[in-house]
């Protein structure tokens, strides 16, 4: 029992790093393809996130910028990343990512914003981290590490594919 105890980092790191990996690649691949248009910030959303961790609660005031931007002469909405402090203001210019997928031209939509990349990469590193640690372990041989990694990988490649 003590030896899948053990695995939980590598399990649990393989899946915060497939997350950040396919995250990361879907953010690259619409500011590769997409087309950058103007947007402006015509609301802000405020909202209180409740969190429980240990038998505590807790509650954080969150932020997220509503951005109105045009494409292909319509007047679309976009809303950006929550964050606890307040990053926009009303009325500010900032650039919105678009790009046309599959075969009924649905549209996808992303601020500009560091975050878009930088959450993956800390999803990334942190999963990649546990998984580093994991593979320290006494029962988690180099082989167990790796083929734990491939199958979330592939498994989230399949499931990225839907």
């Amino acid at each position: 029992m003590q030896s899948f105890f053990e695995l939980i980092p590598v399990l649990v790191g393989s899946i915060f790093a497939a997350i950040g990996f396919f995250l990361l690649k879907n953010q690259l691949s619409l500011r590769a393809n997409g087309t950058t248009v103007p947007g402006e910030v015509t609301a802000i959303e405020k909202y209180v996130s409740h969190m429980s961790t240990g038998g505590q609660r807790s509650s954080t005031l969150m932020y997220r910028p509503v951005v109105t931007y045009t494409y292909e002469g319509e007047a679309l909405e976009v809303r950006g990343y929550s964050v606890n402090n307040l990053r926009h203001r009303l009325g500010q210019k900032l650039e919105v990512i678009v790009r046309k997928q599959g075969t009924d031209n649905e549209l996808e939509a992303d601020v500009k914003d560091v975050l878009g990349v930088g959450m993956p990469l800390l999803f990334l590193a942190l999963g990649l981290g546990a998984v580093g640690f994991g593979a320290t372990l006494q029962t988690a041989t180099p082989l167990k590490t790796v083929l734990v990694l491939v199958v979330v990988l592939v498994v989230g490649f399949l499931v990225d594919i839907e």
